[in-house]
């Protein structure tokens, strides 16, 4: 006849067991917002867009995407992105060789963009929120380095040229 193990062996086993599966389940994927505006721009040619792209720029850039990270005590994280771009309000009023170039600024500015505030979340979660202050300081300053490598996206062509 089998011996039977004492439930103080058993509790033992299963919180070891336990705790082994709470450690090798990885931690959640960062909740993400994202919040989009638009700012309208009403020039038709290229010179009158460049123009009012300029007065109506956010921090001296076509468009702005401020980002944050919070996290908590068990660390779920949580970033909020917000991007603010240019919008053509009439499109249609604009020759189709400069509408065709403004769809390639955008989308190359979207990508540009996208790139700010994601990867500071999925950092922490990788870390378990450890030294999330840290992190979220260096991707801080990464956001402003990537930025200034691409000339704020002028690499990546974000440009108006026809």
């Amino acid at each position: 006849m089998p011996k039977s193990i004492p439930t103080a062996k058993l509790a033992f086993i299963f919180v070891v067991g336990l705790l082994f599966v709470v450690h090798s389940v990885s931690a959640a994927d960062p909740t993400i917002v994202t919040n989009t505006n638009y700012y309208d721009i009403s020039g038709t040619y290229k010179q009158e867009i460049f123009k009012e792209m300029s007065a109506k720029e956010i921090k001296g850039y076509w468009a702005y995407t401020p980002w944050k990270v919070r996290w908590s005590s068990s660390c779920e994280v949580k970033v909020t992105v917000s991007y603010t771009y240019p919008k053509l309000k009439d499109r249609n009023r604009s020759p189709l060789s400069l509408r065709n170039t403004w769809d390639k600024m955008m989308r190359n500015l979207i990508a540009h963009e996208e790139q700010h505030g994601i990867n500071a979340a999925n950092e922490i979660v990788e870390n378990d929120c450890h030294d999330a202050w840290s992190i979220t300081r260096r991707w801080a300053q990464q956001v402003k380095i990537f930025d200034a490598e691409t000339e704020h996206g002028r690499l990546q062509g974000i440009t108006l040229s026809v």
